[in-house]
């Protein structure tokens, strides 16, 4: 694996992101928010900043817990919905499924991350398979999350 963007390294912009990760897959990304659970999600497809939102199917994607409120052990969580598996926009940062009338992601992150709070409203376009839907991200009842770090990591085969 490269690591490719680190919020803290290289700007928590969404500028920032996209200037380190477009046109780059496989990438998986790592999010840990301000109560230090750890999550993220993997994509094959590659990185885009469309001027609007826009969904790319991928399905080979996923999200991921790695550490939660709730202790449970690392969790994939598969896709449903893979023409909604990945949302690009110039103003967004790495941003995971969603629901195209609401808006509302499955992990999403806008602007500059570290002043704006970031939205779950999973399961959205991911299957919740431990029952905890998007508390298992947010860490409560809130959809909103303060992230405190993001990292992109590009990955490579043999």
């Amino acid at each position: 694996m490269q690591l490719l963007y680190r919020g803290s390294r290289d700007g928590t912009s969404c500028k920032a992101f996209h200037e380190k990760c477009d046109n780059e897959a496989p990438t998986i990304c790592l999010y840990q928010n301000e109560k230090n659970n750890i999550f993220g999600g993997f994509t094959n497809f590659i990185w885009t900043s469309p001027k609007s939102r826009t969904f790319f199917p991928d399905k080979y994607s996923f999200i991921f817990t790695l550490s939660n409120i709730y202790d449970i052990e690392p969790t994939k969580f598969p896709i449903l919905n893979c023409n909604r598996s990945i949302r690009h926009e110039k103003g967004e940062g790495p941003t995971f499924g969603g629901n195209t009338s609401s808006g509302n992601p499955d992990l999403g992150v806008y602007s500059d991350y570290i002043k704006e709070e970031c939205y779950s409203g999973f399961p959205e376009s991911y299957k919740d398979t431990v029952g905890k839907g998007h508390s298992i991200f947010t860490g409560d009842k809130k959809h909103y999350f303060k992230v405190k770090e993001i990292e992109v990591f590009k990955i490579f085969s043999k």
